[in-house]
């Protein structure tokens, strides 16, 4: 398992719970969301030697937006290696983009 560094952003993450009792990181203004709201969610089965990068990298285009994989999933680690075989739900590019981020 990937060690956090003290001086690490996510050594001091709060983990919050919402009204609704899920938890969740609120790290660098974690933008709140639920996948299960979305309709055209891509289910993703985790290979040997995918990261929570590498896929935000295939499914979100770029490695930055990782915390939505991680939101999505109920990953509090983004640094600790995932198992393969796992399932995750990644939104889709158009959900991302609109419901996530806000850009048309």
């Amino acid at each position: 398992m990937a060690r956090i560094l003290l001086d690490s952003r996510y050594a001091t993450a709060d983990i919050k719970i919402d009204e609704n009792g899920v938890k969740y990181l609120d790290w660098f203004g974690d933008r709140k969301f639920e996948v299960s709201d979305f309709t055209d969610n891509v289910e993703h089965v985790v290979s040997s030697g995918d990261t929570v990068y590498s896929i935000a990298s295939r499914y979100l285009e770029q490695q930055r937006h990782y915390w939505v994989i991680c939101r999505a999933n109920q990953i509090f680690n983004p640094l600790k290696k995932l198992v393969p075989g796992q399932k995750l739900l990644i939104p889709s590019i158009k959900s991302f983009r609109s419901r996530i981020i806000g850009q048309d």
